[in-house]
């Protein structure tokens, strides 16, 4: 019997049987745990963001399907409304204490003062936000590994 008799996936450690997925050769290792399947391989790379096998570095050719911001705003429309809603209270309460300052200190450095902290908070929360999309976008970005020369293993 052949090595690729006994060929189970680098990664989940089962068969092409097991798992009803063929199983490939990649890469440069040898032995029975050169081969994996092509999800395995692609959650491997979407988990640890490394594009290379784990033993014996090479380097396999990957795609990156992310989404954009468009995609972000469709799937959550909620971060939208608290935009807009953040947008719209920072207006009228930066509008508020800006008119109250002039009014009664009748300084315009008050105002100036007033509008700055409000601007400020405004650029905390975008941060925030963007931060958010990132870590939505890495979340749910798709990896593919491109096949140049699929080795599959014996039936």
């Amino acid at each position: 019997m052949t090595i690729e008799h006994y060929a189970c996936c680098a990664f989940c450690l089962k068969g092409d049987k097991a798992v009803e997925q063929k199983l490939f050769k990649l890469c440069n290792c040898a032995g029975s745990n050169s081969f994996t399947h092509e999800q395995c391989l692609n959650s491997y790379i979407q988990t640890t963001g490394i594009g290379c096998c784990p033993m014996c570095g090479f380097q396999f050719k990957v795609n990156y399907l992310s989404k954009n911001f468009l995609n972000w705003i469709q799937e959550e429309p909620e971060e939208l409304y608290d935009f807009y809603a953040v947008i719209i209270i920072c207006a009228m309460v930066g509008y508020i204490i800006n008119i109250g300052t002039w009014y009664i200190y009748s300084n315009a450095a008050y105002s100036v003062i007033t509008l700055l902290s409000f601007a400020f908070g405004l650029i905390a929360f975008l941060g925030k936000r963007v931060q958010v999309y990132y870590k939505w976008k890495n979340e749910h970005s798709k990896i593919q590994v491109e096949f140049e020369s699929k080795i599959l293993t014996p039936n």
